[in-house]
């Protein structure tokens, strides 16, 4: 489904999948708002060297390295850190924002999550609580 269309720009266009329009319309409908759940972080995806992968016996051959961490989120509360790179979330690998995204839905929100980083060479594991994204 389009989602914008930029004219001068020959044509370029964004969309979304339509499965992901039909959940928004139908939680629209039926609640009003689509609810998120949020950390605070800004971040972006970093592949991780093959050594690494190897000794720390990682699932994933990419993670997301937080760039900034917002004053008083969740993130922060939980003690995540600029230059920290996430890699696993609930046990699940986290490889890329968008499932990151994915993960965040609205049955994280004030639930405490695991989550492993790589931080000073090793693997630590800290807890989040999501806040609602508003």
């Amino acid at each position: 489904m389009n989602t914008a269309v930029i004219l001068p720009a020959q044509g370029l266009c964004f969309a979304v999948a339509s499965s992901l329009a039909q959940f928004v319309v139908g939680k629209l409908i039926l609640e009003g708002r689509v609810r998120r759940g949020y950390i605070g972080i800004g971040a972006q995806a970093v592949p991780l060297p093959p050594k690494w992968i190897n000794s720390l016996e990682l699932k994933s051959k990419g993670g997301i390295q937080i760039q900034s961490v917002e004053p008083n989120g969740p993130a922060a509360q939980a003690g995540l850190l600029p230059g920290d790179v996430m890699v696993q979330l609930e046990g699940r690998p986290v490889d890329s924002i968008d499932t990151l995204h994915k993960f965040l839905d609205e049955s994280t929100i004030g639930r405490a999550l695991s989550v492993w980083v790589l931080r000073d060479g090793g693997l630590r594991q800290l807890t989040v609580s999501p806040g609602e994204l508003k």
